[in-house]
């Protein structure tokens, strides 16, 4: 079997996913428990006063007081998306479909399409997800407002002196133009890191030995740490987590925002490849 075969029986696999639909409906529910957060906070106020529907996006953590938000980033995401078949290794080595793979075909081929399928499945939900989570802002909130709105652009402040602080950070001048075209680009960049957790988880999953916690919550548990203690500078996912609100990384650039999640995917799929090259190792 090619290659190509076998990344379109994992895709198959990946995408009719059992977890897949749950997973997607703890994400869209949470999203629209935030959304509901921002319709409180400015119960009562007048139309004048209200922001752009990209501004009260709940991704705008800080001004829109949507904690489950920040917690959905910082803690959730990566694990619900490695749940999606980040772990589907260790089910096939308990089912035999793995044996099978590598004896039939290749099973770097197999494994190899795994984690790709895993990388795209999470993506994809995820993706839909935080973009989800932008529309329903529009159901409440004006696509068009004044600039002197309530919560001008994301602060408590009205005035040159928000704008000037907007735009400082990456995609600055972006932000001040098109917000929404800037939050859609931050939504990519969060969904890229879903996908690279879980071809990690599925890297794992490779040397779990058949368990399935340890292949979802190992490497999870990395990135949040890593998220905590490292440096902004040494630790890319920790920009990521700051979303819309991060305007002080004025080196960080746009190559970087796209070429570092993508860096760290390639070093996971090599992983895999490596580890899969372990035939018997694996399979045990």
């Amino acid at each position: 079997m090619r290659f190509s075969g076998t990344l379109c029986f994992q895709l198959r696999r990946a995408f009719g996913s059992k977890t897949l639909p749950y997973v997607a409906l703890f994400c869209l529910g949470l999203m629209c428990v935030c959304f509901c957060e921002t319709c409180l906070l400015f119960w009562g106020h007048d139309a004048a006063e209200l922001p752009l529907a990209a501004v009260a996006w709940a991704g705008n953590t800080t001004a829109m007081r949507t904690q489950p938000f920040l917690y959905f980033i910082n803690y959730l995401m990566l694990p619900l998306a490695a749940a999606i078949f980040g772990d589907s290794f260790c089910s096939d080595v308990k089912n035999g479909l793995a044996t099978n793979a590598a004896t039939r075909s290749s099973l770097v081929d197999f494994v190899l399409a795994g984690a790709i399928s895993a990388f795209l499945a999470a993506f994809t939900v995820m993706l839909a997800t935080l973009v989800a989570s932008q529309l329903l802002a529009y159901l409440a909130f004006p696509a068009v407002a004044s600039p002197d709105a309530y919560c001008l652009l994301g602060f408590w402040t009205a005035g040159a002196d928000g704008l000037d602080m907007l735009s400082e950070g990456l995609f600055g001048s972006l932000r001040t133009q098109s917000r929404l075209l800037c939050n859609v680009l931050y939504c990519v960049q969060a969904a890229l890191w879903s996908g690279v957790g879980a071809a990690a988880a599925y890297a794992v999953s490779l040397r779990a030995g058949g368990n399935r916690l340890v292949a979802i919550g190992v490497p999870a548990l990395l990135f949040i740490v890593a998220n905590m203690v490292l440096p902004q500078a040494l630790n890319p996912y920790g920009l990521m987590t700051s979303l819309l609100l991060d305007y002080g990384n004025v080196d960080y650039s746009p190559a970087a925002f796209v070429l570092e999640p993508l860096g760290v995917l390639a070093l996971s799929l090599v992983a895999v490849a490596l580890l899969a090259s372990c035939r018997r190792d694996v399979l045990l």
